[in-house]
């Protein structure tokens, strides 16, 4: 490889580190679920228990998590989301240097580090998900460092590595309950091992004791609180219809299908690393996880782009072997600098796509409102009053309200008109022409319209 087409990599490598540092400081790539996942925390952090005394659909333990630094930390959303953005940043990260242990202790080559990097970075989510304040970073990162210390048993046969792996598979299902379907794999891997060696076995029934009795643990807190019924019905029953019950959803399509030339690519590298011999145990095991993490995203369907961050890493890890093979060869010299191009085009591209589809108006809604001390909105749709007082059971999207009544007929005990009424909140987060509660007029003759969701109380508006 030239000087000069080395200085282009690392150059393009730069510009990719200082894109997912401004993406974080300017915070224009924010996502609705970041105020609901801060509001929440400080919900737990007040003491309330998720699924019996406020709604929620995800599993528990980021607001466990973040619940602390709720309490310590001001009053004040601008220092508590980006705290939380800055976490979820150094998460990430520790998920980068996890991929760069397994290339340098499994596939013993640090450069497969670069040229991944490069390659990841070809997809826009990665960047507007980099600092996220969701559970998929953190799910990620626990499930990233489970596949490394699978890698080392599958090397070392040690069971200390395996349990370590069983541990850190059960904390990333703590934090986001579809972990279970990427971790499924791995039994197939595991099946294998011990149809080869029955030593195995012992193995993994030793290894998996520490990880059942975390899960143990979780589900004697759920009886004890009286929250199994709600458990299931909400992260389970629930999610498996949220989509086809929400009428906005139906006839949206499947997002994975806008990276079908991606994905493309690296069965076409797969091919070429299979027929010059340079697949090896490790590069089998990434192909078979991104495999099985495209068909299920293909079975449930993937609607929003950075549901595939996990079929973007491994293909990009698949990549990473394919272009170090090709790097110092003379013949393939016209396709790696059309391969580096296209590295610099991708860079651009995401840096106009993420200009464009910038959230910079909901998170000037949500600076505003949570710069008041009055009471919170009571029907919220993409923005919330993250310290309001928790006056109803629904604080979050009201169409997500009404699936949930839809299916477990929760609405008899709850009168929204009758909550705005006693409350008098400033603001309410409505969609009128949308789905969810339909408010009457009597309701919002006080409120004047200020943006496409959000109402003011009127008597406030010249305050």
């Amino acid at each position: 490889m030239s000087k000069g087409l080395k200085y282009t990599l690392y150059g393009i490598w730069a510009l990719d580190v200082l894109g997912l540092i401004l993406a974080y400081i300017f915070a224009e790539t924010a996502c609705c679920d970041e105020f609901e996942h801060l509001r929440m925390s400080y919900l737990v952090s007040q003491g309330y228990m998720p699924y019996r005394d406020f709604f929620e659909h995800h599993h528990p333990l980021l607001w466990y998590f973040f619940a602390p630094f709720m309490m310590m930390l001001p009053q004040n959303f601008i220092y508590v989301y980006y705290t939380a953005r800055f976490l979820s940043f150094i998460f990430s990260c520790g998920t980068l240097y996890v991929i760069y242990r397994i290339f340098k202790d499994f596939f013993e080559n640090k450069k497969l580090f670069v040229y991944f990097f490069l390659t990841v970075m070809v997809f826009y989510p990665i960047w507007y998900g980099f600092s996220f304040f969701k559970p998929d970073i953190y799910e990620r990162f626990f499930y990233v460092a489970g596949l490394y210390y699978f890698l080392r048993y599958f090397r070392d046969i040690k069971t200390k590595d395996l349990t370590i792996c069983g541990l850190l598979f059960a904390i990333s299902f703590l934090f986001l309950q579809t972990a279970v379907f990427d971790i499924l794999p791995f039994l197939i891997i595991s099946a294998v091992m011990i149809y080869k060696n029955p030593n195995n076995y012992k193995n993994f029934i030793i290894a998996s004791i520490p990880a059942l009795m975390l899960l143990l643990l979780v589900a004697a807190f759920l009886f004890y609180t009286d929250t199994v019924e709600q458990y299931f019905q909400l992260n389970w029953t629930f999610n498996s219809k949220v989509f086809s019950l929400q009428s906005k959803f139906v006839d949206k399509g499947s997002i994975i299908y806008a990276f079908f030339l991606h994905f493309a690519g690296v069965f076409a590298a797969l091919f070429w690393l299979y027929k010059n011999k340079k697949l090896n145990k490790y590069t089998n095991i990434i192909a078979l996880l991104f495999i099985f993490s495209i068909i299920q995203r293909v079975c449930f369907k993937a609607y929003y782009a950075h549901y595939l961050i996990l079929p973007f890493i491994f293909c990009s890890m698949i990549v990473a072997v394919f272009l170090e093979n090709i790097a110092e060869k003379k013949e393939y010299r016209i396709l790696f600098c059309y391969i580096v191009a296209f590295f610099f085009c991708s860079f651009i591209l995401n840096c106009i796509t993420l200009y464009i589809k910038n959230n910079t108006l909901m998170l000037r809604e949500m600076k505003k409102m949570n710069s008041t001390k009055e009471t919170g909105m009571v029907v919220s749709g993409n923005v919330y009053k993250i310290y309001a007082p928790l006056i109803s059971y629904y604080v979050m999207h009201t169409d997500i309200s009404t699936v949930d009544n839809e299916l477990f007929n929760r609405f008899p005990d709850y009168n929204i008109n009758e909550i705005i009424t006693k409350y008098e909140p400033l603001y309410l987060d409505y969609d009128n022409d949308g789905n969810g509660f339909k408010l009457p007029a009597e309701t919002l003759q006080n409120y004047e319209k200020i943006s496409r969701y959000l109402w003011q109380r009127k008597d406030t508006l010249y305050q």
